[in-house]
């Protein structure tokens, strides 16, 4: 790929292109998850042109968590993310504060911010919540309305996801 030119967005494009297909021929979430960790461990000998890191293109702490407090809100009144568990994790007024501060450091931490993400691994915090694959593809939903509705370009968009996606595997306890 030498000379190709090829930008960190291009090669985030492909790989949402390639999640996309996989799930339309119903390839299951782990192998996904798998492949797509594979593909990204690539992208340090293909991409040649790097642009400012994804935390700075999604405008910041600032802007992340305005979109992170608007996801969470819009996402809490969806039943199919459920985000609550049926009321077992209500996001009282504490509670979403924290979440909303954990959220902001995890996307920090994964996107090249200067935040440091001080929470538990995924696997654990998540542990017990009986988080359906479906559940989980449902909060997309509100996440990706919630960085249109602060004009985040589809390019970020689809590079967020890339990232936020193989994270089913630690987050999802039952598959479909």
């Amino acid at each position: 790929h030498k000379g190709m030119k090829i930008t960190e967005a291009e090669f985030n494009a492909l790989a949402g292109h390639l999640v996309a297909t996989l799930k339309k021929y119903k390839v299951p979430q782990a192998e996904i998850d798998e492949l797509v960790g594979i593909v990204a461990g690539t992208a340090k000998d293909i991409v040649e042109v790097k642009k400012p890191p994804l935390w700075d293109r999604l405008g910041g702490e600032r802007a992340v968590r305005a979109v992170v407090a608007e996801f969470l809100t819009t996402a809490a009144k969806d039943p199919k993310a459920n985000i609550d568990r049926n009321g077992n994790y209500p996001l009282t007024k504490e509670r979403g504060e924290r979440v909303l501060q954990l959220v902001v450091e995890q996307l920090s931490a994964a996107t090249g911010g200067p935040l440091k993400y001080t929470g538990r691994d995924m696997k654990n915090s998540h542990a017990g919540m009986k988080i359906t694959a479906d559940e989980f593809n449902a909060a997309a939903g509100p996440l990706v309305a919630a960085l249109k509705k602060f004009d985040v370009q589809q390019a970020e968009i689809d590079e967020l996801i890339a990232i936020i996606a193989p994270l089913a595997k630690d987050i999802v306890e039952i598959k479909k």
